[in-house]
């Protein structure tokens, strides 16, 4: 718990500084542009790009941070209507990728309205992501009902994971292309693990090089 809360408190105040480091640049970038020799330009562009990481690695402990089970309110939640929210949210990345995102009928489970977004938003991002050069994604999301367990996939035809990568994929800040346009900051699957064990569910993967990842997890039903 102290831990935590040193990570909430470290990441706030680190999260303004860094904001005003990235527009100064930004700023130089674009008042001196014509005056800058293109190797200042190139180490500009690495200051920038490595504010803009930083800060994308903050707000990410921010938002781990701030995962509480007192947030874990017992309300229902409508699956179908979370997705609605989530595809409003990524519609850019969507379309920019020309994914389709695929749900019908989903039940209703008990938890938090708000981590279930981050839950679902982190999992379909990741799937568009990763996606394979010469093919639209296509995410697949479905459930199963056991007792007082649904059982969820989401499934992608992406470029898959290797064995190697599989068995970190949700270790704290781990990047599985690290240094890339698709290389986050390594939180997104551990905040969605994190958020998953809170409800006593488990979450895993099943996955090849090239053909595609599936990601399952367990969250309570509603009826409980």
């Amino acid at each position: 718990k102290k831990l935590e809360n040193f990570v909430y408190g470290l990441s706030n105040n680190l999260k303004e500084p860094i904001k005003k480091i990235i527009y100064n640049l930004e700023n130089l970038n674009d008042l001196e542009k014509d005056k800058i020799e293109d190797k200042s330009k190139e180490f500009l562009n690495f200051a920038i790009n490595g504010s803009v990481r930083m800060n994308n690695l903050v707000e990410g402990l921010l938002e781990y941070s701030k995962l509480n089970t007192n947030e874990m309110a017992n309300e229902i939640v409508d699956i179908n209507h979370i997705l609605s929210l989530v595809v409003r949210d990524l519609n850019t990345l969507i379309l920019e990728n020309n994914a389709t995102i695929i749900y019908d009928n989903l039940p209703r489970v008990k938890g938090n309205q708000t981590q279930l977004i981050q839950l679902f938003q982190n999992l379909i991002s990741n799937a568009i992501k990763f996606k394979k050069n010469n093919e639209n994604p296509v995410i697949k999301i479905k459930s199963t009902i056991k007792k007082d367990k649904i059982f969820f996939s989401i499934i992608d035809n992406g470029i898959g994971i290797s064995k190697e990568n599989k068995n970190r994929i949700f270790d704290l800040f781990y990047q599985v292309e690290k240094g890339t346009d698709r290389s986050g900051s390594g939180i997104g699957l551990s905040l969605c693990k994190r958020i998953v064990e809170y409800y006593g569910g488990i979450m895993n993967i099943d996955s090849e090089i090239n053909k595609g990842t599936k990601i399952n997890f367990t969250l309570p039903s509603s009826t409980i």
